[in-house]
């Protein structure tokens, strides 16, 4: 059970944010190899939520749902050609209007000023992209700044491409041959133009575990570092990412465009809080419900009004749970939508046949529709060629290997509530349009492999 303590409504507030971090690869959620020495040690203080799914299956949206608390057609950031609006609130604006000093490190890229991420933030700093960094300047501004604070760190030690550490090279057997991490290294591998040995696929996650590794090192230094100021038990702290990494789990690597499979959108969430026992949470959770969360464990009541729910109570009291997850990709051609719930999840996938009908059909037909029914031909489709559901039982299949199709009498209540909840997201209008950049955030989209 857990006890609350609602003396003291000021708590400090640190958010980390890790990109691209599979919560698989963590100590505290089963993996075998030691990568976390440092957050298995912080998630025994934690509760650890084992079902936490984004937002998105990439940076943009899935972050700004994170300090939002709203789906990204609400907040409005989806991709390059969106931004976070002035006027959109988020946990930095609501903080201050309580008082809290309020500061962000991050990893820059498309978390920069030009995207809206220094909206609400008193301090604000994009040039990290290591942990490293911006976890020092974090602590160089706590130092000095004054109680009560807001501080939110991100960084990109994980996302590729992936860098060798050298005191990790033993410890992970690294370097045994030579693989390239890029962007558009996996794209490649992705699509079949470059095919990888065994020997180098294990390479790969070699690397990437490396790369939890340099940040666990750094994420540790900043523990011990409120630890011995006396921050940590006045402090909430959140710990999660934004998405995972593909390492062949459904065929391709990286961070697939049309993913939303659990490797990619189920990501690792553990939160430390006054008064909030440690325990295990299996039920799903959502990357909107963090902001509502804070608030409920300050106390305090929101500005404004958020998608997602405060899960204090219903973890302190055991209530029932049974919240809806949805994540909406809409790509040039193609719409992936998901609804998951603490049992199943729903993926749909359509063409889109406004977009179709303005292409050369002969030319369009061999390359994706010929594709789309070979990949699906031992799948149920929905209502048509255009269309393909997949449903899959998450507590018989976590791995997602058995597409149930609509066959299931669970399946067709899931794909109406998810056509009901499209139909309300499309509605919604996004401003559109080329976001300048400055030659620091060319060049980190450049290093992160957006722009060549």
């Amino acid at each position: 059970m857990i006890k609350m303590a609602l003396t003291r409504k000021d708590y400090n507030v640190i958010f980390l944010l890790v990109d691209s971090l599979r919560k698989d690869h963590l100590g505290c959620y089963g993996y075998a190899k030691d990568t976390s020495p440092n957050v298995d040690n912080f998630a025994r203080d934690c509760v650890i939520f084992s079902n936490a799914t984004a937002q998105g299956n990439a940076t943009l949206p899935s972050i700004p749902s994170f300090l939002t608390g709203l789906y990204p057609k609400q907040h409005g950031c989806i991709n390059e050609k969106t931004r976070l609006e002035k006027s959109t609130p988020t946990i930095a604006t609501m903080l201050k209007k309580e008082g809290y000093c309020t500061a962000a490190f991050t990893g820059g890229g498309y978390l920069s000023k030009e995207f809206g991420f220094d909206n609400g933030f008193d301090v604000f700093k994009s040039n990290g992209y290591s942990i490293e960094k911006t976890a020092k300047q974090a602590m160089d501004f706590i130092e000095c700044c004054k109680e009560p604070f807001f501080v939110f760190i991100h960084c990109s030690d994980v996302h590729h491409p992936f860098e060798i550490h050298k005191q990790f090279v033993e410890k992970f057997s690294l370097g045994g041959t030579e693989v390239k991490t890029t962007k558009k290294d996996f794209q490649n591998i992705s699509e079949g133009k470059v095919k990888l040995t065994e020997v180098e696929k294990e390479e790969v996650i070699k690397r990437y575990d490396n790369e939890i590794a340099f940040f666990d090192l750094h994420f540790g230094k900043f523990i011990e570092f409120l630890k011995k100021r006396n921050l940590y038990n006045s402090s909430i702290i959140i710990l999660t990412a934004d998405h995972g990494e593909e390492f062949f789990d459904h065929g391709k690597i990286g961070t697939p465009e049309d993913n939303l499979y659990e490797e990619l959108v189920n990501v690792p969430l553990l939160l430390k809080a006054p008064g909030l026992l440690p325990k295990k949470e299996k039920r799903l959770v959502r990357g909107i419900d963090v902001l509502p969360t804070v608030f409920g464990l300050l106390n305090k009541r929101m500005s404004s009004d958020v998608d997602g729910i405060n899960l204090v109570g219903y973890v302190k009291f055991e209530r029932a749970l049974n919240l809806r997850a949805f994540i909406n990709v809409e790509l040039d051609l193609r719409s992936i939508s998901m609804i998951k719930t603490n049992d199943f999840k729903l993926i749909k996938r359509e063409f889109k046949r406004e977009k179709i009908a303005k292409r050369d059909f002969l030319k369009f037909f061999p390359r994706y529709v010929l594709k789309f029914l070979l990949l699906f031909k031992s799948r149920q489709l929905g209502k048509s060629i255009l269309s393909n559901v997949e449903f899959f039982d998450l507590q018989k299949d976590k791995k997602e290997r058995k597409n149930l199709g609509l066959r299931v009498k669970e399946a067709e209540p899931l794909l109406k509530e998810l056509n009901e909840w499209l139909i309300k997201m499309r509605a919604k209008k996004v401003k559109y349009s080329e976001i300048p950049k400055e030659e620091e955030t060319r060049r980190q989209l450049v290093r992160l492999g957006y722009l060549e």
